[in-house]
């Protein structure tokens, strides 16, 4: 059930596809011409395809031949049904996150945001919630800058959620304290904030509770409903050291231990901006 597809800065096809049959959690995927995004009934069209009916053909094997999405929006916290990606293309009219995505979110008053890298030549990335009420209403669905960067956002309503009617989100010119990016390092993750934040708060690992777990890909069971998502080995890993950059806007985390495939799902603690020393 994909719902918009955007360019990032280098042109690169992103595409949100809600959580259903196949697709255990929602998406987000950089298509590329060829790629088989995980539901089997699109293999008939493949002219390569002899497998007999796809969707009887075994897990393993169509799990072998699909590209894995970049980005994965756990069910029921980030996202339920997210839709159109839009590339921030304002160069700082929209406040500090120039190039990265903005996903609408239909189920809630909610706008995310994604921040991409490349990892072995893959796009893969982070998301993290960029705006929660605020006068904001539900069915986030079509989002389109104006040429004064403002951000324009057209909402619909279906039987199962939304609202209807269209909002404008201005940048005020206030500087936030937020993540500004999320990267994987060789043992952890690199946060860089969009301030110098508070050396006591950042270096206290209470306030960085991590946990991994990660979505069984399959055919839903005929007991399950269409919306069940459920995640599979949930654990949490703890923080084993924490390293600050010197203008202290960078926080290196290092990890007990990095698992391919897996969400790692982070709540930030109480960590505070400071002044420079």
């Amino acid at each position: 059930s994909p719902n918009g597809l955007g360019f990032d800065l280098k042109g690169n096809l992103l595409v949100t596809d809600n959580q259903s049959d196949w697709v255990e959690t929602s998406t987000l995927y950089h298509v590329r011409e060829g790629g088989f995004y995980g539901h089997p009934a699109s293999l008939v069209w493949s002219k390569d395809w002899k497998g007999g009916k796809p969707v009887l053909s075994p897990v393993d094997e169509l799990d072998k031949m699909r590209t894995k999405a970049a980005v994965l929006f756990p069910q029921g916290i980030m996202a339920n049904s997210p839709s159109q990606p839009l590339c921030d293309m304002t160069e700082g009219k929209f406040g500090p996150f120039a190039g990265q995505l903005f996903v609408g979110e239909m189920n809630r008053d909610r706008i995310v945001r994604v921040m991409l890298e490349k990892v072995d030549g893959e796009l893969q990335g982070a998301c993290i919630p960029f705006i929660d009420g605020h006068g904001l209403r539900r069915g986030n669905n079509r989002l389109a800058f104006a040429p004064d960067g403002s951000l324009w956002v057209g909402q619909i309503e279906f039987g199962w959620g939304g609202d209807q009617g269209i909002q404008r989100i201005v940048f005020n010119g206030k500087q936030p304290l937020d993540v500004h990016t999320m990267k994987l390092n060789k043992n952890g993750f690199d946060l860089t904030f969009t301030q110098a934040v508070d050396k006591v708060t950042a270096l206290d690992p209470e306030n960085y509770k991590f946990r991994h777990y990660y979505y069984k890909y399959q055919r839903k069971p005929k007991n399950e409903g269409a919306d069940s998502s459920v995640q599979q080995d949930i654990q949490e890993v703890p923080v084993t050291s924490i390293k600050i950059s010197a203008d202290r806007k960078k926080v290196s985390l290092k990890m007990a231990a990095l698992k391919p495939g897996y969400v790692y799902e982070l709540k930030l603690g109480n960590i505070t901006n400071t002044k420079a020393e």
